[in-house]
């Protein structure tokens, strides 16, 4: 436990979370014809950070400070804004070391959606994702990306899709431990802290907890979190205490996916809920505010499977109990329209459009545009004061904002399910597996629904050529008409669009047995896949940097490189009992992509008239491609039972694009916020790939040399696959032995 000691003029940071306190009991007033009202919907502020110190600021009342203030004096001015400063840095630092759990959450649903699926296509019954969990206090600190593989506490089957996940905890800051507890379907973290704060005239004690669960129940995604602070403040020279009690709340969830109508449905909600108490000797008094925002969604795909618009319905609704009480005792002056009761503003909103995700500044980059609140109706069964309309109505807007952190990214993870093919299935069939050099044969496709394998109607597009027609709707049956390319076999693949997702289809037919001439030589392919991949970022918090505690940002570094090539080889050069030179044909790429990309911020001020924030976006950014073709020579060497290829591919050449920038905003004299962008192109090269793989000939197979062989660096960040697969005949022996057969 730590004591900080807090003097006039000084701004301190502090951190609670608390167990909120019982509610006084609630009246609702009677139903009343609702009146309509010319007030819209106000959001809060974009950045999470900033949107949670305004819903946090959302559950005063002015009552807390009054009290405070004659308790401590012209302290409780800095007091309150260092109480403020740790509440908004334990959210920050909570929500940063919490932020992967929905995708730990979706790969865990996606995971029981598909064997449910099997399962389904089986006859078999559905099973219920399972509802236990491992939760652990204390224990040793590991790494927040470091899994602990524990045994669950029981055994499960191959069928059986529950299986439990070790608890683990993690250190995110010096005082902030964050507790995990995974299930087969759910992601839970908690984290809690308690200080100390001397003051002058009081001491104050700090507690504060914060939660968050996402789970998948089998049909639905939900995210919910909460924080919760308590604030006791007790007088060093009498009986005077005072304390205080914010507990916050929010959620949302949605359905994984549509329905046959196109239609997701889902639920949000946000709830402030503060109790203030006193107790100055003979005069003791409680006031609680409860504000709760709370949203029915309706959300809509159309035919092309985008999430088009969505619907919300709900209310803001706030209620005062104890006010009255201490307005009468003197104790408080809350302003006009603090008095006891409840009073609700009703919402229809229209025509929304969801979030999305666009391409971003930089090559391969995105960004997420947040989604735009459309036609907004608000109501009332209460007569209401203007303040009241407006002290609700920006509980709705603050509480809105304060859901859209769950909310905007299920909408995004239903955009990604519905174009992956996570909510659809296209079944393919066909009356042969084989197929000769340009053989046609009919496929039949229908478009089912991985949730309950309803079938449907649906758009159905042929993805590549020799498939006719090239789309047709498909009720729910369609009949395509695939031809064999030249060489036989191929691949038959459909797309199916409509109000229930994106599907795809996929049928691989084998090449029919086909006797070929035989000259004795090896013929193949040798084949290397090359990658790399290095991806680093580094954020910077205000007070990590000792010389400048206010600065804060991010340092991000890319580097990406793949390479692909293919030897095949033609006709012999040399042929010996223990050495073959054949001569070979390339073809080769290579890419190689580089960010380097820095990103800093920091407050301060033009003078003492305005406020500003400094921001330097700076950075380097490099694109290179290449590829090549031309001859080159494969070896086989042969000793007793073994075998070694060696091929090689020259230099591929290719060009580089390389892109500087420099983006200050922010700066007071306007000659230093302007920007530079520059690019420029030059050549590049890829060097020259050599290939030497080993092997064993396998005595049933001495005419075929196959294998693969992979090769990882110390570090993971890049792997070489080598893949080859050589075959010669001996004319003489396979037509004596075993003649050539046709299908």
């Amino acid at each position: 436990m730590r004591r900080i000691k807090l003097w006039p003029n000084v701004c301190l940071i502090l951190s609670v979370l608390l167990n909120a306190l019982p509610l006084a009991a609630q009246t609702a007033k009677p139903a009343a014809a609702a009146r309509p009202l010319s007030v819209g919907l106000s959001l809060g502020a974009g950045d999470p950070v900033e949107a949670f110190r305004m819903f946090r600021r959302g559950g005063g009342d002015g009552v807390f400070s009054q009290l405070l203030e004659k308790m401590v004096g012209k302290e409780s001015e800095d007091a309150e804004g260092a109480l403020e400063a740790q509440a908004v840095n334990f959210y920050e630092s909570f929500a940063s070391a919490t932020k992967g759990d929905l995708a730990k959450t979706e790969k865990k649903a996606k995971e029981i959606s598909e064997k449910r699926y099997a399962q389904l296509k089986q006859g078999r019954a559905q099973e219920q994702p399972s509802a236990r969990s491992v939760s652990r206090r204390g224990g040793p600190s590991v790494d927040g990306d470091e899994s602990l593989d524990a045994a669950p506490e029981s055994s499960a089957s191959g069928d059986d899709p529950a299986a439990t996940y070790a608890a683990r905890t993690s250190t995110v800051e010096d005082s902030l431990r964050v507790e995990t507890a995974e299930t087969e379907s759910s992601v839970a973290a908690s984290a809690s802290d308690t200080k100390e704060v001397d003051l002058a005239a009081a001491n104050i004690k700090r507690t504060e907890d914060a939660g968050l669960k996402q789970s998948f129940d089998g049909k639905t995604f939900s995210a919910e979190s909460e924080q919760t602070e308590r604030i006791d403040a007790v007088s060093k020279t009498d009986d005077k205490k005072v304390g205080r009690v914010n507990k916050l709340s929010w959620s949302a969830s949605l359905d994984v996916c549509p329905d046959a109508s196109g239609v997701v449905r889902g639920h949000g909600k946000a709830v402030i809920t503060t109790q203030t108490t006193v107790n100055f000797g003979s005069n003791i008094a409680a006031m609680t505010r409860d504000l709760t925002v709370e949203f029915a969604i309706t959300g809509y795909v159309n035919d092309d499977a985008v999430f088009a618009h969505f619907d919300m319905k709900g209310e803001s609704a706030e209620t005062l109990n104890g006010y009255d009480r201490a307005r009468e005792r003197g104790l408080a002056q809350p302003e006009d329209g603090w008095s006891d009761g409840t009073r609700r503003l009703i919402y229809d909103v229209s025509d929304s459009k969801p979030p999305q995700t666009v391409p971003g500044e930089y090559s391969g980059a995105t960004k997420t545009l947040g989604p735009v609140f459309g036609t907004t109706r608000v109501s009332s069964p209460d007569a209401l004061t203007e303040a009241q309309v407006k002290r609700i109505a920006d509980a709705a807007g603050t509480g809105l904002t304060m859901m859209r952190e769950h909310l905007d990214a299920l909408m995004l993870s239903l955009n990604t399910r519905l174009e992956s093919g996570e909510c659809v299935d296209v079944e393919c069939s066909a009356p042969k597996t084989e197929l000769q050099p340009g053989e046609s044969v009919e496929v039949t496709t229908v478009s089912r629904s991985k949730q309950d394998l309803s079938k449907f109607n649906a758009k159905i597009e042929a993805v590549g050529e020799d498939i006719t027609p090239p789309k047709q709707l498909g009720t729910p049956t369609a009949v395509f008409t695939f031809t064999a390319p030249s060489g036989g076999g191929g691949d038959f693949s459909v797309k199916s669009v409509s109000r229930r997702g994106i599907g795809l289809g996929w049928l691989q037919f084998a090449k029919a047995d086909k006797e070929e001439a035989c000259d004795g030589n090896w013929h193949g392919t040798v084949e290397i896949r090359r990658s790399f991949e290095q991806v680093m970022k580094e954020t910077t918090k205000p007070g990590d940097v000792p010389s400048d505690l206010q600065m804060s940002g991010y340092k991000e570094t890319v580097n990406r490189q793949t390479y692909t090539g293919e030897v095949k080889v033609t006709v012999p050069k040399l042929n010996t009992a223990s050495v073959s030179l054949l001569a070979a044909t390339y073809s080769a790429s290579g890419e190689r992509y580089y960010l380097s990309h820095n990103f800093w911020m920091e407050p301060g001020d033009c003078g003492w008239y305005k406020k500003t924030t400094t921001k330097d976006d700076s950075g380097i950014e490099e694109t290179e491609k290449t590829s090549g073709e031309g001859d080159t020579d494969v070896t086989v060497q042969f000793d007793g039972d073994g075998y070694r290829i060696m091929a090689g591919i020259p230099e591929i050449n290719g060009t580089s694009i390389r892109r500087t920038w420099n983006h200050p905003t922010g700066y007071c004299q306007e000659k230093n916020n302007q920007p530079t962008d520059s690019t420029s192109d030059d050549k590049t090269r890829f060097d020259r790939q050599a290939v030497s793989v080993e092997g064993v000939i396998d005595p049933r197979q001495p005419d075929v040399l196959t294998g693969t062989k992979t090769i990882k660096s110390d570090d993971g960040r890049e792997e070489t696959v080598i893949t080859w697969r050589l075959k010669r005949c001996a004319p003489a022996r396979v037509k004596s032995v075993t003649p050539a057969k046709t299908k």
